[in-house]
């Protein structure tokens, strides 16, 4: 059953956060669950809150990456950074808390936090098998290189089409197409204009929403 919640990733507006954190607790309250699953940043922090306000016994929070905040300059990243890292500090260091991570730098960025090792779990969730999956040689014809995300800048979407270029500019036949939504709130969203500009420019093919 899904219970909906008033809910914006982009932004921060001291009401409209408390609001949606009080919506979480009244719902931990109201289901009285076993054990609660978070996945994402601010989930991670709102919901890990909300379930010490309404004595949930158990809490899971899947850390996919710790988010613009970590990672980019701007002036409100770095403003919010220093609250933000007390607030995972608290929100993943309960006793029946357990954090899963998919690569060992988030597990040592969240260590670092000043969360105990025995909170953080490494899970084999990033990449594949090479053991399993072996590498074969490419079909003939002209190289396609896909891309599913998020157009995200942090993603790496602009550093793929700065070596679509390089691999052209060498001889190379090659055709990038990004597979993604466009215009997310995130504050490190491509837009539309630059997307539009890159494909142009025949940089890449983009198959976005």
């Amino acid at each position: 059953r899904v219970v909906a919640l008033s809910w914006r990733r982009r932004g921060f507006r001291l009401w409209r956060e408390l609001h949606a954190l009080w919506v979480i607790w009244r719902t931990y309250r109201e289901e009285r669950p076993t054990v609660v699953h978070h996945v994402a940043l601010k989930p991670i922090v709102y919901g890990s809150i909300a379930a010490r306000l309404a004595n949930v016994r158990a809490v899971v929070n899947a850390v996919a990456g710790l988010g613009f905040i970590f990672v980019s300059d701007r002036a409100v990243a770095r403003w919010l950074r220093p609250l933000l890292r007390r607030g995972l500090r608290w929100a993943l260091g309960g006793a029946m808390t357990r954090s899963l991570v998919q690569n060992p730098d988030d597990r040592e960025l969240i260590k670092a936090l000043g969360v105990e090792e025995g909170n953080v779990v490494l899970i084999p969730g990033s990449g594949i098998d090479e053991r399993q999956f072996n590498a074969s040689l490419p079909p003939p014809g002209p190289i396609v290189v896909a891309m599913v995300s998020r157009m995200l800048w942090d993603k790496g979407v602009a550093e793929l089409v700065q070596a679509a270029r390089m691999l052209r500019e060498r001889g190379v036949e090659v055709t990038v197409r990004l597979f993604g939504a466009a215009g997310d709130d995130n504050p490190a969203s491509i837009g539309e204009r630059e997307l539009r500009a890159w494909e142009g420019a025949g940089d890449v093919q983009c198959v976005v929403d």
